[in-house]
């Protein structure tokens, strides 16, 4: 999972207004199965480093706290 975040962060740090689905994530930006991203994004999510919220469809997108992107570099170093 750690592979998986880091790519999840890194695409953020290069696209920071991107918002998608687990599924949008998993098939367009990392290439790995949904159920793999989900996990990552919720315990992300739960760091406070990305919001989650519901669309009218009530699909979970999910989208970067623009208040801790700055700290993406670093954690990114720690999970290599």
């Amino acid at each position: 999972q750690r592979q998986i975040a880091i790519r999840i962060m890194t695409h953020w740090l290069e696209h920071p207004r991107g918002s998608d689905t687990a599924e949008g994530i998993a098939r367009w930006w990392v290439a790995f199965p949904k159920s793999d991203v989900t996990v990552c994004l919720e315990i992300i999510a739960s760091e406070g480093l990305i919001h989650a919220s519901g669309g009218s469809d009530s699909v979970t997108r999910y989208r970067v706290n623009k208040n801790r992107l700055g700290e993406f570099h670093s954690i990114i170093e720690r999970l290599r």
